[in-house]
């Protein structure tokens, strides 16, 4: 009553290998060319999103000088704002808006401008009240407005 019970193990061929093999480098291939496109899109991300930081870094900069200035004068194509115990210029031309110090220390304010307007609310045009800018950032325009403070401006309508 012995019953030899005989198994027949079946291997893979040759073939099957290879069918296999081939099968995983179209898997892998395809994985690897997603990761790429991942990395592309991620840079595109990431430089969008520093060009918005530098917007903002600028703005903020440029806020925080306007507070502390007591008047903006236009001389020889400079923007010189008077401040207490400090004196700043903002230099522009047709792309930037550049900081200088009293140092001589620049710091770019603003790239890709693409328009400015300098407006004054008296009668000598050099005294400068506000400042509008459009910024190119991407594929849009913001608008920006920076001014003196109101009570600044009231005494220089008075003068």
């Amino acid at each position: 009553m012995n019953k030899i019970i005989k198994k027949r193990f079946r291997g893979t061929t040759l073939v099957e290998i290879l069918v296999v093999m081939i099968v995983s480098g179209i898997v892998f291939l395809l994985l690897f060319d997603g990761l790429n496109i991942i990395n592309q899109y991620s840079h595109l991300v990431n430089r969008k999103i520093n060009q918005k930081l530098d917007l903002l870094y600028g703005h903020q900069n440029l806020e925080l000088i306007l507070e502390q200035t007591d008047s903006m004068q236009m001389e020889n194509g400079q923007l010189l704002l008077y401040g207490t115990n400090k004196l700043s210029f903002l230099t522009i031309d047709s792309t930037a808006i550049v900081l200088l110090d009293e140092d001589r220390n620049a710091d770019t304010l603003f790239n890709n401008i693409t328009d400015v307007h300098i407006h004054s609310l008296t009668d000598n045009k050099s005294l400068v009240d506000s400042i509008y800018l459009s910024v190119a950032i991407n594929n849009d325009t913001i608008q920006l407005k920076y001014g003196l403070p109101i009570n600044i401006a009231r005494t220089l309508i008075h003068r």
